[in-house]
């Protein structure tokens, strides 16, 4: 996934986040104190959200 690199993998398993879908389901506020920002980010793209979509609303 997009963002997602080697720093990023080993905290992400650390929460037991394995899979896109188990990234998808989490709470985005719990990414975003884990991760800042880019947990935002990640929670977004893991649920389709693209930010090139600028008709999307969320």
């Amino acid at each position: 996934m997009l963002y997602v690199g080697r720093e990023t993998n080993k905290k992400l398993q650390k929460l037991g986040i394995r899979t896109i879908g188990q990234l998808a389901e989490l709470d985005e506020k719990l990414l975003e104190i884990h991760f800042g920002k880019i947990g935002n980010v990640l929670w977004a793209f893991a649920n389709g959200w693209d930010s090139l979509c600028r008709s999307c609303v969320r």
